[in-house]
């Protein structure tokens, strides 16, 4: 009888196989750009949530105390490297103290940077190091530039009524002295210049809410002097994401900002100036701003 053999299956051949691997490196390099820049809006869009999460909490405390803005706190008993008093509280610290947000806390000064359900977390900000600005011994930030490390590293400051250590990767548009020079419309206490001068302003002091902004993408706070410590965080670092007091928080292109990607020279701020702000009038960063 006649053997009959079962034909072995036939393989890929060499040509074949490089054709394929084309075929998927070639689909790759196609979806690659789309799924990191999916990747990056909903980094985006969750800043802008906690953004806004961190409106809700101010409006609740000024509900809660006679309409003022949130202010900041400087304890004069020690000083930075450069001479600038240290925070004893800041508007994060002051929020979670008062209950209107809640946070995560660092255990310890030196510890990592702390992010978990904490609304003061921006995802596209670096949080791969300690960024303890003011502390003794540590200057006050100044960033390179827009783009710089410095400006994407969070704000770190124990609160000295609590205890409690609170990172935050967003800077307010607020000032540390001169409060009738720089009338910007937050305040750390007291004017370091006239240390019995305690004043805040009132949200109803604030005629066009819409369009001024209360938080930023970037660290600290006195753009008047550093004007740098706005972040350009976003979509490969081109964008920064703003906080108004009504409320609502957007993402702008940071070239469309004051001082625009920088450098800015410190001391040499757009914001110093009246008649350079007028040439950006989409937002308002001062009171006195037309």
């Amino acid at each position: 009888m006649p053997l009959h053999f079962r034909a072995r299956p036939k393989g890929f051949t060499l040509v074949e196989l490089l054709v394929v691997i084309g075929i998927i490196a070639l689909l790759i390099s196609i979806l690659l750009p789309s799924l990191s820049r999916a990747r990056e809006q909903s980094r985006t869009i969750a800043c802008l949530s906690n953004l806004r999460q961190i409106g809700q909490a101010a409006a609740m405390y000024a509900a809660h105390n006679h309409g003022f803005t949130v202010p900041g706190y400087a304890d004069y008993s020690a000083t930075t490297s450069n001479g600038v008093p240290l925070d004893a509280e800041n508007y994060a610290t002051v929020l979670v103290n008062t209950r209107c947000i809640t946070a995560t806390s660092v255990i310890n000064l030196t510890d990592h940077p702390s992010n978990q359900s904490s609304p003061f977390f921006c995802p596209s900000g670096l949080d791969d190091q300690v960024s303890i600005h003011l502390q003794p011994g540590v200057s006050t930030p100044f960033p390179q530039d827009r783009k710089a490390a410095l400006a994407q590293e969070p704000w770190r400051v124990k609160s000295i009524s609590t205890g409690v250590i609170i990172d935050s990767w967003y800077g307010i548009n607020a000032v540390r002295d001169g409060f009738t020079a720089h009338p910007h419309p937050c305040r750390r206490l007291p004017d370091d210049a006239n240390k019995t001068d305690h004043t805040l302003t009132r949200l109803s002091q604030i005629k066009r809410n819409a369009d001024t902004v209360f938080l930023f993408d970037g660290t600290f706070l006195n753009l008047y002097y550093e004007a740098d410590r706005i972040a350009a965080r976003h979509n490969n670092r081109t964008t920064t994401n703003l906080l108004f007091f009504d409320g609502h928080a957007a993402n702008v292109p940071t070239a469309s900002l004051p001082g625009a990607l920088g450098p800015n020279a410190g001391g040499s701020s757009p914001f110093n100036n009246l008649t350079t702000l007028q040439k950006y009038p989409d937002f308002r960063w001062r009171m006195d701003q037309p």
